[in-house]
């Protein structure tokens, strides 16, 4: 069963993220919410209009704030209004108005925290083309977007599942140097400066993720339990599906946690208990998928196939440079018939498919999708948890694409720059301090000039990833036109 993942994809600018890959950074600090006491510092109120709307804290860079560069928005700034109000009139005004503006307040009537409103909001702003692609899937994407957020107010599952997505997806547009907590205006307050509160996102987001999943753990057990009718299976079932793949969503893009040390085994990989609990969820829905096709979750997972006219024209005859080389290791590396080289061939053909996916719809979260594919097949994921080398290498292709080109949702101390520092480390002891070979080589070689360089690679470069990255560093055609802004200029 072919899983959709994820994008944001900006209208107006084309600016992208620049994350540096395989840079350790400080760790986050450790605070809880709370409410800061610095009297002498006036919070600014000069802020774009993006992260007014989102209340959060604008550095008022000019022409494009932080945020707007990361996130891609069109960066505006309101006309100074002249004729100011004294302060102390501005505070009179905010203590006469205080009980009607409290009672007023979206969180206080929602009983949500202020945080947790912001994170709604976010969400409905980005939501929808995080999860579908609106040229090629309109429906898909308007549940995601517009289905999903009336279903917050009715169910547990899915106002966790929606926070930890948020919380998620919105770390992802820090830095962890730059901006180690996230400051958020109360709505309701007029007195001058205002008091924000300061919150540790990545706190918050492990903290909503764990509440999810212990949701997850608890409507499964009520799904399996054959006393509950037809009608509310099907209901509770939909809003699992719809958890599940926010949840999934979240723990691709959420860094581990920053006191990890460095695996050298395998087994500790998150990105091997990724596999695993996708693995379960795919079957979980192959078993009871087809008892939500006619409910208002029908949408939850609605392929986005590249059309059979268009594969053929575009596709059938393109044979990507990584994926001629891997096929051609296995047939030299294979001693007799081996029943690994079905999981090996399944898996190259999954990573070629989330490829010409990522060409056609230039989605760059269908890279992904090529480690859910292989998620499917649970004789793949215990070969890679056995340390097998073939299945470590397709992986580190995998992971090395979606590092060069899955720019909206990296981290340095993210999924797949997990699994890519575990291997150039095996790799090192395994061959003496080198590479296997020349492509091993070269497509770190992508990996490594994406990180320092102050511009983006088109997709067009994942045709030429197999070869040396310094051939197309002068190339119009591989890199972007917009420049990148760097971790380093920050």
């Amino acid at each position: 069963m072919e899983m959709e993942m994820m994008t944001n994809s900006p209208a107006i600018s084309k600016t992208r993220r620049n994350y540096r890959a395989l840079v350790p950074k400080s760790s986050i600090v450790n605070v809880d919410i709370e409410c800061m006491n610095k009297p002498k510092q006036k919070r600014s109120r000069n802020g774009c209009l993006n992260c007014k709307r989102l209340k959060i804290k604008c550095n008022e860079n000019k022409p494009e704030c932080e945020y707007c560069v990361q996130t891609g928005k069109e960066c505006v700034y309101k006309v100074p209004n002249r004729v100011q109000k004294s302060r102390k009139e501005n505070q009179i005004s905010a203590i006469s108005n205080e009980p009607l503006q409290k009672l007023n307040s979206v969180a206080f009537q929602l009983n949500i925290s202020k945080l947790e409103l912001q994170l709604l909001k976010f969400y409905i702003d980005f939501g929808g083309n995080f999860f579908s692609m609106k040229d090629f899937n309109k429906d898909s994407y308007y549940f995601w977007r517009d289905d999903i957020p009336k279903l917050w107010c009715s169910s547990d599952l899915i106002k966790n599942a929606l926070y930890t997505i948020s919380s998620a997806r919105l770390l992802a547009n820090y830095d962890f140097d730059t901006s180690k907590e996230i400051y958020i205006e109360v709505e309701d307050q007029t007195s001058i400066p205002k008091t924000p509160y300061k919150v540790n996102l990545n706190n918050q987001a492990m903290k909503y993720m764990k509440g999810t999943l212990e949701l997850i753990d608890m409507y499964q057990r009520m799904i399996d339990d054959e006393t509950i009718n037809l009608e509310e299976s099907k209901e509770l079932l939909g809003q699992l599906l719809v958890a599940k793949k926010l949840c999934t969503g979240s723990r691709v893009i959420l860094p581990r946690p920053r006191n990890n040390h460095k695996f050298t085994n395998i087994k500790d990989s998150y990105l091997l208990e990724l596999m695993y609990s996708t693995n379960k969820f795919l079957i979980g829905f192959g078993k009871y998928g087809s008892m939500v096709k006619e409910t208002q979750y029908s949408k939850v997972f609605d392929p986005e196939l590249i059309p059979p006219r268009d594969y053929i024209e575009k596709f059938q005859n393109l044979k990507l440079g990584i994926i001629k080389h891997l096929e051609d290791y296995i047939n030299e590396k294979a001693e007799g018939f081996d029943v690994s080289q079905i999981s090996y061939q399944t898996a190259i053909s999954r990573l070629e498919n989330s490829c010409f996916q990522t060409l056609y719809f230039t989605y760059t979260m269908a890279l992904f999708r090529g480690i859910v594919y292989m998620s499917s097949d649970i004789d793949y994921v215990h070969l890679l948890e056995q340390g097998d080398h073939i299945a470590m290498k397709i992986m580190f292709y995998t992971c090395c694409l979606n590092s060069i080109f899955h720019c909206h949702s990296y981290h340095r101390s993210g999924i797949h720059n997990e699994f890519l520092e575990f291997y150039v480390d095996y790799a090192k002891e395994k061959f003496d301090g080198g590479w296997e070979d020349d492509v091993d080589k070269n497509i770190y070689g992508w990996v490594e000039a994406r990180a320092r360089s102050n511009y983006g690679f088109s997709l067009n470069a994942i045709e030429h990833v197999s070869e040396p990255v310094d051939n197309y560093l002068g190339d119009d055609n591989i890199l972007q036109i917009s420049i990148l802004e760097t971790e380093t200029s920050n």
